[in-house]
């Protein structure tokens, strides 16, 4: 049984399909890559995952449980947890209140100083800045501080929607060092990048999103070396 399950899921905004028969799965302790060109369809299906945006056709399975109609609140529960593009965070906050608002579900506040203190160990700058405003850190801190209160919420799934978007190479390199940290704490993880080599290299297996639709999936070293993928998306 598949941790998560998409089974034929389309999603349409007006008369655009944003998403066509997508079907994709991801076993426990597994990270597995969607990559796309910007307007591909990615976000949209991280939101569909998070119950954030319904979907037209097809279903949602959790550890086998449909959940195409459970409300986002509640997949939260469930520990479906998205990162969201843009980090989204509460500026005029502290690092400390962004975190702790992680932490707001029951999940979070079963072990609410248990994970802040991983979270303040797995991201010490965190630490260093706890009590400064969110907005007043790097854009690599302020995705390290998005990631962290993800991480509060204690996911079972942890959904990062482009989470190397507008950093610096040295940030990108730090972000993905980082996943393989949570990896290693055998937290699923659903990629979701336009940094398509180096999300593939970290990833068990990947998705190529086009237009809406699957277009190809393997593993990550098998989509790497897919001449169709190299000349799209890499251009070699």
């Amino acid at each position: 049984m598949h941790l998560l399950e998409l089974e034929n899921v389309s999603v349409s905004y007006d008369a655009v399909n944003a998403l066509q028969d997508c079907s994709i799965y991801i076993d426990k302790g597994e990270m597995v890559s969607i990559v796309g060109s910007n307007g591909a369809g990615k976000t949209t299906t991280c939101k569909a995952i998070s119950g954030i945006q319904e979907i037209k056709a097809g279903r949602i399975l959790f550890e086998g449980k449909d959940i195409t109609k459970v409300p986002s609140y509640d997949r939260v529960e469930l520990g479906i947890i998205q990162c969201p593009e843009g980090r989204h965070l509460f500026p005029e906050m502290s690092v400390l209140e962004n975190l702790q608002i992680g932490a707001y579900c029951k999940r979070g506040r079963k072990d609410e100083t248990k994970n802040l203190k991983y979270v303040l160990e797995l991201f010490p700058i965190l630490d260093e800045r706890k009590s400064q405003a969110a907005r007043t850190l790097s854009g690599g801190e302020q995705q390290m501080l998005a990631i962290g209160r993800a991480l509060m919420s204690v996911p079972r799934l942890l959904i990062l929607d482009e989470p190397s978007l507008g950093l610096s190479p040295v940030n990108v390199q730090l972000v993905f060092e980082k996943l393989e940290e949570i990896r290693a704490k055998e937290i699923t993880v659903l990629l979701v990048e336009q940094n398509v080599e180096k999300s593939l290299r970290s990833s068990d297996r990947g998705y190529a999103l086009e237009n809406g639709a699957i277009v190809l999936e393997g593993s990550g070293e098998e989509l790497l070396v897919n001449d169709d993928l190299r000349r799209v998306y890499l251009g070699v």
